[in-house]
C-alpha cells in the first residue's frame, strides 16, 4: 500500500508531465475555437444585413476557395512536421530553407488552382451554379474565390511554421486578432454598403495584411527572412515525400469540407446553402474544440520522435486519446440535448424549424469525427501519414459519392447524412 507521501509524489509527477502540454492545449484551443465562436456571433448579423441569398453566395465563395489546399501539396503540414523535427534534432539552421521551399510549393500550386477557377468561372459559371444567381454574379464568385485562396495559402504556410516552432501562443494571438478585425470590418462594410463584393474586398485586404504580419513573426522566430520563395532539391524532396500523403488527404478533406456546400449550391441554390452552412457553424465546434485541444500532439510527437524519446511520446499519446474522448463525448451529448434550443435562440424559431433535421445529422457526424482527432495527430506525428491519408481519402470519396445520391434524394438532410458516412470510415484511424 502506498504511503500518503508516495501517493502525493506519484500525483505530482503526473501533474509535472502534463503541465508542459497544458500551455500548448490552452493556446491551441483559443486559436481553433475563436473562429467558430466568431462565426456564431457574426452569422445572424450578416444574414440580417446581406439576406440569405447573398450570405449563401459568400459561403459558396469560402467553399470554392477551400479547394486551394489541393495546390499546396501538403506544404503546411510538412512545414510543421520538419520544423518541429529539426528543433528536436539540433537542425534549426534548416528551418528557414524548409519554410521558403514550402512557400514556393504553396504559391505555385495555389496560382495554378486559381487560374483554373478563373477559367471555369468564365466559361462554366452559368452551367455550374445557375441556381445561385445571374451568370455575372456567379463569375464574380469564382474570381473572388481565386484571389482568396492564394492569400490563404501564404497565410497557412507562415502559421504552420510558427506551430512547428511550438509557439502556439504567437499563432493564436495572430489568428484571433486577424479574425476579429476581419469580421468587424466585414460587418461595417455590410452595414454601410449592403453589398457582398464590398465585404469580400475588405476580407481580402485584412487577410493579406495578416499574412504579411505572420511572415514577419516567422522570420523573427527562425532568424532569417522567409518572405521570398526558394528552391532546394533536398528540402523539396523531404517536403514532398511526407507532404504527398497530406496532399492526397487534403483532396479528401476538400471533398468532405466543401463538396457538400458546392453541391447544394449547384442543385438547390443560395438559400439552401445558407441554411446548411449556418447549421454547420453551430455543429462544427463539436469537432473544432477537440481538434484545438489536441493539435499540440502533432508537433510534440514529431519533436520527441526526433529526440528518440519513446516514453515521453507514449505519455503524450495516452493523455491525448483519453482527453479527446472525454471532450468529444461530453460536448456531443450536450448538443444532442440542447441543440435545437440553441439554434432557436441564435437564429430564431423559424430558422430552427427549417434546419432541425439537418442539425441532428450534423451533430452525429461531428461527434464521430471528433473522436478521431487525437489518433490522427498521433499517426502523422509518427510518420504514418500514408495510413491516415488512405483512410481519409477513402472516406472523402465515399462521402462525396453518397452526398450526390443523398442530396438528390433528400436535399440538405441527405448532404448532412453523407458526413456521418465519412465519420464512420475515418474511425479506422
Amino acid at each position: 500500500m502506498l504511503s500518503k507521501k508516495s501517493g502525493n509524489s506519484f500525483l505530482n509527477n503526473k501533474i509535472r508531465k502534463i503541465l508542459p502540454y497544458l500551455h500548448h492545449v490552452s493556446w491551441s484551443s483559443v486559436e481553433f475555437v475563436s473562429y467558430p465562436i466568431l462565426m456564431l456571433v457574426v452569422t445572424p448579423i450578416m444574414v440580417g444585413l446581406l439576406g440569405t441569398e447573398k450570405y449563401g453566395m459568400w459561403m459558396l465563395i469560402n467553399a470554392i476557395a477551400g479547394v486551394g489546399a489541393v495546390g499546396s501539396f501538403g506544404a503546411g503540414a510538412s512545414i510543421t512536421k520538419f520544423v518541429s523535427s529539426n528543433n528536436g534534432s539540433d537542425n534549426e539552421h534548416k528551418n528557414g530553407q524548409v519554410i521558403r521551399v514550402g512557400l514556393a510549393f504553396g504559391l505555385v500550386g495555389s496560382v495554378v488552382i486559381a487560374a483554373v477557377l478563373i477559367v471555369a468561372g468564365y466559361f462554366l459559371s452559368g452551367y455550374l451554379f445557375s441556381e445561385m444567381g445571374s451568370e455575372q454574379e456567379v463569375k464574380m464568385v469564382f474570381y473572388f474565390s481565386a484571389l482568396i485562396l492564394i492569400v490563404q495559402q501564404v497565410d497557412t504556410i507562415f502559421v504552420s511554421a510558427i506551430k512547428g516552432m511550438e509557439r502556439f501562443d504567437i499563432s493564436a494571438k495572430f489568428q484571433v486578432i486577424t479574425r476579429i478585425i476581419m469580421f468587424a470590418s466585414a460587418i461595417v462594410g455590410a452595414f454601410l454598403y449592403r453589398d457582398l463584393y464590398a465585404v469580400i474586398i475588405i476580407i481580402l485586404i485584412v487577410t493579406t495584411i495578416g499574412a504579411v504580419a505572420k511572415g514577419l513573426a516567422t522570420s523573427k522566430l527562425v532568424g532569417e527572412s522567409v518572405y521570398l520563395p526558394a528552391w532546394s532539391k533536398d528540402a523539396a524532396l523531404e517536403l514532398f515525400v511526407f507532404g504527398k500523403w497530406i496532399w492526397l488527404q487534403s483532396v479528401a478533406g476538400i471533398l468532405f469540407q466543401n463538396f457538400d456546400r458546392i453541391l447544394i449550391g449547384h442543385l438547390l441554390g443560395a438559400n439552401s446553402v445558407t441554411y446548411y452552412t449556418v447549421t454547420l457553424h453551430l455543429t462544427t465546434p463539436l469537432h473544432t474544440f477537440p481538434a484545438a485541444a489536441m493539435s499540440y500532439i502533432f508537433p510534440v510527437v514529431s519533436r520527441l520522435g526526433g529526440q528518440n524519446t519513446n516514453d515521453g511520446a507514449k505519455n503524450v499519446m495516452l493523455y491525448g486519446i483519453w482527453a479527446n474522448l472525454l471532450i468529444s463525448i461530453s460536448i456531443g451529448i450536450a448538443m444532442l440535448i440542447f441543440g435545437e434550443q440553441i439554434m432557436s435562440l441564435w437564429m430564431g424559431e423559424n430558422f430552427s424549424k427549417q434546419t432541425s433535421s439537418i442539425l441532428f445529422w450534423l451533430i452525429i457526424a461531428h461527434i464521430i469525427m471528433s473522436i478521431n482527432v487525437a489518433p490522427y495527430y498521433i499517426l502523422i506525428g509518427q510518420n504514418e501519414a500514408k495510413f491516415a491519408s488512405i483512410i481519409n481519402i477513402i472516406g472523402g470519396f465515399v462521402g462525396a459519392t453518397t452526398a450526390v445520391v443523398l442530396t438528390i434524394i433528400s436535399g440538405t438532410v441527405g448532404a448532412a447524412q453523407s458526413r456521418v458516412i465519412f465519420g464512420v470510415i475515418i474511425t479506422f484511424n
